[in-house]
């Protein structure tokens, strides 16, 4: 498909979300552009916004009901894309989002105290 700016775009395939550059502490949802995925992006983003890379991949945070699985996301974007089309999700990374609490960081302290005291 070609858009704006004569940029070829395949709408059967998508680029790993890794290489989309989008955080990963964020659950998403993807898809080729063309004009009925922006509908359904948009329908199925609200209220979270639609955004564009490289021209070609549409994405969005999914609402929590539809990050839950893949087959929500594509029951959603069906309804209004007609094309049986390709779409993908990166779920977030809780590595990323998970910070020590004070309980471990008082435990971590000790440890290293009596190390330093035993030596």
């Amino acid at each position: 498909m070609v858009l704006g700016g004569n940029k070829t775009c395949n709408i059967n395939s998508l680029p790993a979300s890794e290489s989309l550059g989008i955080a990963s502490d964020i659950t998403v949802g993807f898809v080729p552009r063309d004009n009925q995925t922006e509908e359904a992006m948009a329908r199925c983003c609200s209220p979270n916004t639609v955004n564009l890379v490289d021209d070609c991949v549409l994405w969005c945070e999914l609402p929590d009901q539809l990050a839950a699985d893949q087959i929500a996301f594509n029951t959603c974007l069906r309804q209004t894309w007609n094309e049986s089309g390709i779409s993908g999700i990166h779920k977030a990374s809780t590595a990323a989002v998970t910070s020590p609490n004070l309980g471990g960081l008082g435990m971590l302290i000790l440890i290293v105290g009596f190390l330093c005291h035993a030596i």
